[in-house]
């Protein structure tokens, strides 16, 4: 459905209905703003079969399109920040195992990658130092999301979470760390 010839085979209420779904009301919400002679009690039925109607289906998706390209959000633009997410490493990050690059240096398609930083300064017997925590979001999530979206089948198992890192300023050696063997990197 698009432009004038899909508006024209909506009723005034129709239109109102998928208005208002398109603005985020509830369907029961919509129907009511639409048809106010309804019953509350018949309400949500009745736009169940209003959402069932592909013309209805199709306004309130044309709507919603809209309002997102006023927005700016384009699939491009989405594919961009999952790649943001799905491609950033640590060593992004990092100068050396011990050293963070300052976070103004940090380049800003990289801090989309960010979801949160924690900050702690510590005071021990062995001097002072600062852990500085980088959470990444999900990379596994945005990896099986671009192959869903690439059109290849997507992998069925786990769901995977954010990384979590911490770097230590105090000059203790970390253990080394190794990847499970069962996995690739």
């Amino acid at each position: 459905m698009s432009g004038k010839e899909g508006i024209e085979n909506l009723t005034k209420q129709q239109r109102k209905f998928c208005e208002n779904m398109a603005l985020g009301n509830k369907k029961g919400e919509s129907y009511l703003m639409a048809y106010p002679k309804c019953s509350k009690g018949a309400a949500p039925s009745n736009a169940t079969k209003l959402l069932k109607m592909p013309k209805i289906k199709d306004y309130i998706k044309s709507l919603n399109e809209k309002a997102l390209e006023s927005c700016g959000v384009t699939n491009t633009r989405l594919i961009r920040e999952l790649a943001c997410i799905a491609f950033v490493n640590m060593d992004d990050f990092r100068l050396d195992w011990n050293s963070l690059i300052e976070f103004e240096k940090i380049s800003r398609k990289n801090k989309a990658a960010i979801k949160k930083i924690k900050y702690k300064k510590n005071d021990t017997d062995h001097g002072c130092f600062e852990e500085i925590e980088l959470e990444l979001f999900d990379k596994m999530g945005a990896l099986r999301e671009l192959k869903e979206l690439s059109g290849l089948k997507p992998k069925e198992e786990g769901s995977g979470d954010g990384v979590n890192i911490t770097v230590n300023y105090a000059g203790v050696e970390p253990k080394k760390w190794e990847p499970p063997k069962d996995e690739q990197i």
